[in-house]
């Protein structure tokens, strides 16, 4: 064979492996990115009959089964990468806040002062529901998250422990309406 010829096909050759490298390291980037919490399952009263419900994430997607009987489950759509069982709002009941990814940052409605009515990119964002007549219902959600969270907990004192993407360590408790991020004079 020409050594012309060989030489073209190693270089495709190359070519071909250098993108297949890159397509590996960008999906693990992408995974990373995400933060995905594989699997996690948590048994609970959610819905108050005296009989624990299991809340399990599995790939991404979130269901509230009791003795095999679907209650709820997450929007198809959304990328679910962990949740929390909390009474973050102090009522004596516990809540399901869930850290997912979806498309879009604010539903169906914009507010005014956002311009740019194509609102189509991946976004993080923190969701709080509530169970009340026989179904979940949503008590508050936030609309995308900048910076990203990177890890959360609940803290013995109800507030929720955050570090960002960048490395900021904060605390964030429930206000009258939404979350609303603790000052750190209040902690010490």
């Amino acid at each position: 064979m020409d050594k012309r010829i060989q030489g073209k096909y190693i270089l495709i050759f190359l070519g071909v492996m250098v993108v297949i490298a890159g397509s590996i390291a960008a999906l693990r980037g992408f995974s990373g990115f995400l933060h995905e919490t594989e699997k996690k399952t948590i048994l609970c009263d959610i819905n108050h009959d005296g009989v624990e419900e299991t809340i399990a994430l599995n790939h991404q997607k979130i269901s509230i089964t009791e003795n095999d009987n679907l209650l709820w489950e997450g929007q198809q759509e959304w990328k679910i990468t962990d949740f929390l069982i909390a009474d973050i709002n102090e009522d004596g009941w516990e809540e399901l806040l869930l850290l997912l990814w979806k498309k879009g940052s604010f539903g169906e409605y914009a507010p005014f002062w956002e311009e740019n009515e194509q609102d189509n990119e991946l976004s993080q964002h923190i969701f709080i529901y509530y169970w009340s007549k026989q179904r979940m219902k949503p008590l508050w959600m936030s609309s995308r998250l900048k910076p990203q969270i990177k890890s959360w907990n609940m803290t013995e004192d109800g507030m929720i422990h955050i570090i960002t993407d960048q490395e900021e360590d904060t605390l964030w408790r429930w206000a009258e309406w939404g979350l609303e991020r603790v000052q750190q004079e209040e902690n010490e």
